[in-house]
């Protein structure tokens, strides 16, 4: 570091290491610099320095106004460090020091923060440590709140235990403040976790006090579990309800109550500002609540709304009654929903009418009482579409549409046997055995296929048709894609496959079956996939009980690998340097004459790799196709890299080989239906 970088002083000390002011003596500009590890961590954690260091570089591809820029990542004899752009001003832990932020700055503050978010996740990178003292504000020449978010991805580059919620003595420091209940538990993450952290941090900048506070860690852990805390109104009756409730959705206890995602949470926001929520009004109107006045301890929540730019449904779910030792027991509880369009938000939904608690009694007890008297109300609530025939919606529900785009069957190569897709033939999961068509937000049981009469019942089914299995459909509009794209969200643990039986006559004519056209295969997929620090199976074809299978995996460095065993033996073989984080038009073909594969991705940029492989010979007929596995002996279970995480859009299958001229139409048909960037056809 030393022959480029000057270092001037520490400014501080975060959860990832110290970051110190330096001067870069090559292209004379003042840097920040953040050392990871030290030479002794990385020594001792080869391995993970070296994942650190891929995801560091990744984090380099974020350009954003609102994210820290990273410049460079290097190591010396002191160990590993990054190098990044030095921003002047406060942290916002700073400004909210004793004071609050007025309407037309929080504004700013939200919005620019999930704009930043935004951008990150739709790279598959989460920041998992989101607080006040990891944004950066200062005031703009002309007036205007500016905030950056710093250590965007940092957080999960600190392996060792860089006591970044306690001291040596136990107290709290920083971030357990802002964590999700899902982080608490070692649960999965993704970017609703990032958003919860995001409503803490609204929540003190509008009150002047964090949301779950307590003198103790062990106390603030169970305040943020058990999930009791004083709605913002109650705190603030100055600020419209409808902002305060904004702010509350995000902060909701289970992922799936909060915005499906980021964009959702950005697009309601923004409606609300359309709305005149922002306007600043006069001081003292009405009086905020003293700090001395009694609060009232709630647990909040929400049906989880349709995902994606627009909001198809909201409902409110069933009361969740939940006590505590060390707040004062809640005397009511509150359900609310928040509009999802400025056409909603003249008025505030009504709330639901407070009922009385019973002190003593246990949540479960209240939780079969309402299953028993109400015959299962609360699922209807939860699982319950529209009206049919245009019938007006309930109060504490709000129905819209978003199209999503539909692949027509006649852009398809004949000979295609398989094409399953999102926009077109999801079935919504019902505990009634009912078939209707998924909408967005619902979980989705099975996906006809749209050429039923070739290749017969060839439907893609959610394992053992559990709800715990079952993926999400979302409808999104998206930058890079001509029209709103339908997919399936699967998340760890979810699946979903598709198998032809061998006594069926339908099995001769799937890949390298009798009376298939040719001796291979042709399969593609468009895939998203959302990876955190693992590698995960997208898709595997396999032969049902014979030791066959094609495997595609992806892998956070920005590579697609292909897997295949047949009759004992493996083979694998990688594309490097092609982009995963965003959606792929991937297609796997088989040559089963000359036993060659060729694994090809085109990125919705308009970039293109391809990779090729021998296979090894006595290839089976291949008649299954899974998105993770599933099992059902707790003694075996599944391995996080064989549970696919991400968004699948669309599946074909033609049960023989495509050769290069054929094939690469084919992509680019596809390509150009979606992408408004779809490359080239020839590379």
């Amino acid at each position: 570091m030393a022959g480029r970088y000057k270092i001037f002083e520490e400014l501080g000390v975060g959860g990832a290491g110290k970051v110190f002011k330096a001067y870069d003596t090559q292209l004379d500009r003042y840097v920040a610099i953040k050392r990871l590890l030290t030479r002794e961590e990385a020594e001792r954690q080869d391995n993970q320095s070296a994942n650190m260091r891929k995801e560091a570089a990744s984090l380099a591809t974020l350009q954003h106004p609102n994210i820290v820029t990273i410049f460079d990542l290097g190591g010396d004899e002191e160990g590993t460090f990054i190098v990044m752009e030095l921003l002047e001003g406060d942290t916002l832990a700073d400004w909210l020091s004793g004071s609050t932020l007025g309407l037309t700055d929080f504004y700013e503050l939200a919005t620019q923060t999930l704009e930043g978010a935004l951008t990150a996740h739709s790279q598959s990178i989460l920041h998992r440590d989101l607080k006040p003292e990891n944004i950066k504000v200062k005031r703009m020449a002309g007036g205007r709140l500016q905030a950056k978010i710093v250590d965007f991805g940092l957080a999960r580059l600190s392996y060792g235990a860089k006591k970044q919620t306690e001291d040596q003595r136990g107290n709290v420091l920083g971030s357990i403040y802002y964590m999700a209940p899902e982080q608490f538990l070692r649960r999965p993450l993704d970017g609703r976790t990032d958003l919860y952290s995001l409503g803490c941090v609204y929540y003190q900048a509008l009150s002047g006090r964090r949301p779950f506070q307590d003198a103790t860690m062990a106390g603030v852990m169970n305040l943020h579990l058990q999930h009791e805390v004083t709605l913002l109104h109650d705190i603030r009756p100055d600020l419209p309800q409808q902002v305060c409730d904004w702010v509350m959705w995000l902060m909701n206890k289970e992922p799936q109550d909060r915005p499906a995602n980021t964009q959702q949470a950005l697009d309601t926001l923004r409606a609300l500002h359309a709305s005149g929520q922002f306007a600043e009004r006069p001081t003292g109107s009405v009086p905020a609540r003293t700090s001395s006045a009694p609060v009232r301890p709630v647990t909040t929540g929400i049906a989880r709304p349709a995902t994606g730019g627009v909001s198809q449904r909201i409902t409110s779910s069933a009361p969740r009654r939940i006590s505590t030792p060390i707040l004062q027991p809640a005397q009511e509880e509150v359900q609310y929903a928040i509009p999802s369009t400025a056409a909603d938000l003249d008025d505030s939904l009504p709330m639901a009418q407070p009922a009385p608690e019973k002190k003593g009694m246990p949540a479960w007890i209240w939780i079969v009482l309402l299953l028993a008297v109400g015959g299962g109300a609360a699922w209807f609530f939860l699982l319950r579409k529209p009206a049919e025939g245009g019938g007006a919606s309930s109060p504490t529900e709000v129905t819209q549409h978003l199209a999503p785009a539909k692949l027509p069957n006649s852009i398809l190569d004949t000979g295609c046997i398989i094409h399953w897709s999102a926009a077109d033939g999801a079935v919504a999961w019902s505990d009634a055995g009912k078939t209707d068509a998924a909408e967005n937000g619902d979980s989705v049981v099975e996906v006809h296929d749209l050429l039923p009469t070739i290749a017969g019942n060839s439907d893609l089914t959610t394992y053992d048709r559990k709800l715990s299995n079952c993926p999400k459909l979302l409808v999104e509009k998206l930058d890079g894609f001509k029209a709103p794209l339908a997919s399936l969200n699967f998340e760890a643990g979810q699946g979903m496959m598709h198998r032809m039986d061998a006594g069926k006559p339908e099995f001769k004519i799937y890949p390298m079956g009798e009376s298939a056209p040719s001796k291979g295969f042709t399969l593609m997929m468009l895939f998203k996939p959302w990876l955190l620090q693992k590698e995960s199976r997208i898709v595997r074809l396999r032969a049902q009980d014979k030791d066959a299978l094609f495997d595609i995996i992806a892998t956070p460095g920005n590579e697609f690998k292909l897997r295949i065993r047949i009759a004992g033996k493996t083979k694998e073989t990688k594309i490097v340097n092609r982009k995963t984080a965003i959606y792929s038009l991937i297609s796997l073909t088989f040559d089963g004459a000359n036993n060659k594969a060729l694994l090809n991705v085109r990125g919705q940029d308009g970039g293109k790799n391809q990779i090729s492989t021998d296979v090894p010979p006595g290839c089976p007929t291949l008649n299954e196709v899974r998105f993770s596995d599933y099992s059902k002996d707790p003694a075996h279970p599944v391995g996080d890299t064989d549970k696919v995480t991400g968004f699948l859009a669309e599946v074909m299958l033609w049960p023989f080989f495509m050769d290069w001229s054929p094939r690469s139409a084919q992509e680019m048909k596809i390509t150009e239906f979606y992408f408004t960037n779809p490359g080239t056809r020839y590379n």
